[in-house]
């Protein structure tokens, strides 16, 4: 729910990418989906006091204003959903570095996502491991 306003300020071009509008430059998605909540929450009656709680969440999604959140984080519920949303955005990445890993055959001991460090941990490691030798099991296309 808290990137719901991104239907309203991205699009998908041609090649199937992501691209952002003017809107989303300008105001950014979190006002559209606060808006919308505000909007849907009034009329449907709902405690304003807890749609401001769900529209915090919302703006502080981000994790902080230096990282374009409105506001900083201010209930636990807004800590987790920052934390939630920061290693989703990671996921992308992550699976182009295993595909990496897979072609290589090997995974380094460290790496770095978006500027992250990770180890490669035992279950990352089986996981390579498991998908190499899938890999070389199948037949070679002619």
């Amino acid at each position: 729910m808290h990137d719901i306003g991104k239907v309203d300020t991205y699009k998908i071009n041609e090649i199937g990418i992501a691209e952002s509008l003017t809107n989303e430059r300008l105001v950014g998605h979190m006002f559209f989906a606060m808006n919308l909540i505000k909007t849907i929450g009034e009329e449907l009656e709902i405690e304003n006091e807890w749609l401001l709680e769900v529209m915090h969440c919302i703006a502080s999604h981000h994790g902080s204003i230096e990282w374009g959140s409105y506001k900083d984080c201010q209930s636990i519920e807004a800590g987790i959903l920052s934390r939630v949303d920061y290693i989703s955005s990671r996921n992308g990445m992550m699976e182009k570095r295993l595909q990496e890993y897979i072609q290589r055959e090997s995974v380094d001991e460290e790496f770095k996502i978006y500027g992250d460090n990770y180890f490669s941990s035992t279950g990352i490691q089986g996981y390579i491991h498991q998908k190499v030798i899938e890999k070389n099991q199948e037949p070679e296309e002619e």
